[in-house]
C-alpha cells in the first residue's frame, strides 16, 4: 500500500478490502462517540488526515447529516488516486467533503479545524516522524486531536490474519495487514511518543479488536 508505484486496479481492490476491515472493527462507532465527547456544540470541522479511500470520513460525514448535527468534514491522502477515491465516495453519497492531496510530513497542515484525525495511519512511520505528526497535529487543531491505530500484539497478528482473509482476495491486503501490526506500537510506547510531542495530557486507551484511541485536547 505504501508503493507510489502499485498497479491503480490492486490499489483500488486493496482500498476496497481495507474499507471492509474497517467496518468490520466498527471504527466508524468508536470514532463517531469520541467526536461527540471531544468537540463542543455548534458547528465542528473535522480534517482527516491520510484517508485512504475515504471510507470512514465519508461514513461519519453521512451521519452528521442523517442526524442532523452541525458538522463539516475534510480529508487528505499522499497519493492523488485514493484522493479521487474519496471524492467518488462522497459524491455517490450526496455528501460535500474538501479533499486535499498532501504529505502530511513534508507539508504543512491546513489550519482552520476544530478536529485533526487520522486513522490506521502511525505504524507506517518511524519514530521522528511519529513525533512530528503529532506535534503538527497538536499545533494545528483548535479543539483536539484523535487518533486509532493498531495495537502490536499477537492476538492482534492472529485476528489481522485471519479478517483480512475473510473480507477480500486482495494479495496486497493479506501482506499489508501482517506486516502493519508488525509495526505497531504498544499502548505505553505511544504514550511515550506522545508526551515527546508536547501531547502532556493525551488519553490512551484500547478499543476493540486490538486497537488503541489517542484523544487531545488543546
Amino acid at each position: 500500500m505504501d508503493d507510489p508505484e502499485i498497479d491503480q486496479h490492486e490499489h483500488a481492490r486493496a482500498l476496497r478490502g481495507l474499507a471492509r476491515l474497517n467496518r468490520l472493527s466498527m471504527i466508524e462507532r468508536t470514532v463517531w462517540n469520541t467526536l461527540g465527547r471531544i468537540t463542543r456544540p455548534g458547528p465542528v470541522r473535522v480534517l482527516d488526515l491520510a484517508a485512504g479511500s475515504g471510507d470512514l470520513v465519508v461514513a461519519l460525514a453521512a451521519k452528521a447529516r442523517k442526524q442532523g448535527f452541525p458538522m463539516r468534514f475534510a480529508a487528505s491522502d499522499i497519493s492523488a488516486f485514493a484522493c479521487d477515491q474519496i471524492r467518488r465516495r462522497a459524491e455517490a453519497r450526496g455528501l460535500e467533503i474538501g479533499v486535499v492531496c498532501l504529505d502530511v510530513l513534508a507539508e504543512e497542515i491546513p489550519r482552520g479545524y476544530d478536529v485533526v484525525m487520522c486513522h490506521l495511519f502511525l505504524h507506517h512511520l518511524d519514530e521522528p516522524d511519529i513525533v512530528s505528526l503529532l506535534e503538527k497535529m497538536r499545533n494545528t487543531a483548535k479543539t483536539a486531536v484523535c487518533i486509532t491505530d493498531l495495537v502490536r500484539s499477537r492476538t492482534g497478528y492472529l485476528l489481522a490474519s485471519v479478517a483480512s482473509r475473510v473480507v477480500t482476495r486482495s494479495a496486497v491486503v493479506h501482506t499489508d495487514a501482517l506486516l502493519s501490526v508488525r509495526a505497531a506500537m504498544t499502548p505505553g510506547e505511544l504514550a511515550g511518543l506522545a508526551s515527546r510531542a508536547g501531547m502532556t495530557d493525551a488519553r490512551i486507551r484500547r478499543v476493540w479488536p486490538e486497537r488503541m484511541l489517542l484523544t487531545c485536547r488543546v
